[in-house]
């Protein structure tokens, strides 16, 4: 790691700042505690869209289409998005662009306009990903799976519909910004040629005036537990099966985090391990087998261990994938 410095503004944002004077660009990664994990059932995608449009809207004095040519003109990359449990934001500006950058990535983050037709062409990106979903069986089978373990109506296993896109309005937008983006719930990372006391002095200037957050967060939804089911999407036109096995899995502040790292590196995950030797190599049971550990970092993840193999051969080759884990747990390694 650099050496970096953290300071905690008046406004209660939060900066680290690492000099690296090798080349003349500076980088800025914003992550902001904003998620869809706030988001209403009835409008699911909306803090997605959100952060899309946040961007390709532009602001109360700068146009979308004004700032995709300033970037284009200037050599800046400026993004902003929106995930399951955090918001985001990216700078990368030549060092003699470096306040232009601040300025425009500020206005955007604090003053984002929302124009219809900008919303309208989110909408529809999102409903083409929806019309494509079900065309990869592993694709099915993993968002199945986070239904099965967390629960349908959990914010990390609940997905966008037509119906959801469609509820979500201009308003919507707008107060899902207000509620969600303040300057205390934000952490901004400086990386590049800069110097440390000048680049706090601009941060502060940009962003002054932005109100801090008037209540708090809630508290992060619980993962209930779940019974011990066998969970079937019936897919026609296959003549293959996609198995997936799995629960909840752990944080990364577990303290076994290691071990279960390691162990799913033996089990599945990779080329040289249990799961591929034995059900794919040894008795061609699979065209795809492996593990995955679910770590997560806010929340636990998921667990999983996956096969695909011919459909008259379901059986034999996840009762295979259960008798290597079953391995794991019974017998030294």
């Amino acid at each position: 790691m650099p050496a970096y410095e953290r300071v905690e503004l008046d406004s209660g944002m939060i900066l680290y700042l690492a000099e690296d004077h090798q080349f003349p660009l500076v980088e800025l990664s914003a992550t902001i505690d904003a998620g869809s994990i706030y988001e209403p059932a009835d409008k699911i995608g909306l803090a997605g869209m959100t952060g899309t449009v946040m961007r390709s809207g532009g602001t109360q004095t700068r146009s979308g289409d004004d700032i995709d040519e300033l970037v284009e003109a200037r050599g800046l990359t400026v993004e902003t998005w929106v995930g399951q449990s955090s918001g985001g934001a990216y700078l990368s500006a030549m060092k003699e662009d470096t306040d232009l950058g601040l300025e425009l990535l500020a206005d955007i983050l604090r003053n984002p306009a929302f124009p219809e037709d900008k919303i309208k062409l989110a909408k529809e990106e999102v409903k083409a990903s929806i019309s494509r979903r079900n065309d990869e069986p592993m694709g099915i089978a993993r968002r199945e799976a986070m239904k099965a373990v967390f629960g349908a109506d959990h914010p990390a296993a609940r997905h966008t519909e037509y119906a959801t896109i469609a509820a979500v309005t201009q308003q919507d937008m707008i107060d899902f910004h207000s509620d969600w983006f303040h300057p205390d719930r934000m952490y901004l990372v400086v990386i590049g040629d800069f110097e440390k006391a000048a680049m706090v002095a601009k941060i502060e200037e940009v962003f002054a005036g932005w109100e801090k957050a008037t209540v708090p967060l809630p508290a992060d939804p619980e993962i209930p537990d779940f019974p011990r089911t066998v969970n079937v999407v019936d897919k026609d036109d296959l003549t293959q099966t996609t198995v997936i096995m799995g629960h909840k899995g752990i944080r990364a502040d577990n303290p076994y985090y290691a071990g279960v790292m390691v162990g799913n590196r033996l089990l599945g995950g990779g080329f040289a391990t249990r799961l591929f030797n034995e059900v794919r190599s040894r008795q061609g049971l699979a065209y795809s087998v492996g593990s995955s550990a679910g770590t997560g970092w806010r929340q636990p993840g998921l667990f999983i261990a996956f096969t695909m193999t011919k459909s008259e051969s379901t059986e034999k080759a996840a009762t295979s994938v259960l008798g290597e884990i079953e391995k794991m747990i019974a017998e030294v390694v």
